[in-house]
């Protein structure tokens, strides 16, 4: 997990430091973008690499030895199916646009990560709005008045974030940039959003040990997960 809450800062300043063309690129830059228009496709894309990590998620957890090769190279296999799949639904449904609009697709899905530490931060900024407003000396009463802390109703989350957002890009850039450095000082440790959720991956047939995890080995009847009732013995000479 630190290596998840530590990414997850990197883009959260990433996001900060080119808070102006993140706002750009998700109001119109990506999707009313003329693919027939090199001059624009070019201004794009440079727009979009200060937004890109370095590397990936499974390539960032291969260097690390969190994943194997073969994890790391199956993680990769995935999405490249997905990307293709993507490719040939997008091919199928929009015709002779296909290759346009899967052109957007992957200028989307390179700020992917961008886009969720800039929604995560809008989801902490919230609820704490107007305390951050008075810290920064900004003035502003559309933020202001949606600060609070998100519905825990998953059907009006996005409705939510999407409102606030709106709310915030009624900022300047720089007071905008200031409002969101005061939140992350905020936190007893800037680098660990609480919109990051750990993640438990042990179960019953795992055990820890030393240096990491391995798959535990079940005995005879011995219940496999939690709760289970152990098996009846069967009386000898029943099969």
């Amino acid at each position: 997990m630190p290596v998840i809450y530590g990414r997850r800062a990197r883009f959260e300043m990433l996001v900060i430091e080119n808070l102006d063309l993140y706002w750009q690129l998700t109001a119109g830059a990506i999707s009313n973008l003329d693919m027939n228009n090199l001059q624009e496709l070019s201004r794009v894309a440079e727009m979009v690499k200060p937004l890109v990590g370095k590397n990936t998620l499974s390539e960032e957890l291969q260097s690390r030895g969190i994943l194997s090769r073969t994890q790391g190279g199956m993680n990769e296999y995935i999405v490249q199916e997905y990307k293709q799949a993507i490719a040939n639904e997008i091919e199928a449904s929009q015709g002779q646009d296909g290759m346009t609009e899967f052109m957007k697709f992957i200028l989307e899905d390179s700020i992917h990560e961008a886009r969720l530490a800039y929604q995560g931060m809008l989801v902490e900024a919230k609820s704490k709005a107007r305390e951050l407003l008075s810290k920064t000396g900004i003035e502003n009463e559309k933020v202001a008045a949606l600060s609070g802390m998100i519905s825990s109703d998953p059907d009006v989350v996005e409705q939510e974030v999407a409102e606030f957002d709106a709310a915030v890009r009624t900022m300047t850039v720089d007071e905008a940039i200031r409002f969101f450095t005061a939140m992350r000082e905020a936190r007893e440790n800037p680098n660990f959003s609480p919109t990051v959720k750990r993640i438990d991956v042990m179960h019953n047939l795992k055990v820890n040990y030393e240096g990491g995890m391995q798959r535990r080995e079940i005995k005879g009847n011995e219940p496999i997960f939690k709760g289970q009732k152990k098996p009846a013995e069967q009386p000898e000479g029943d099969n």
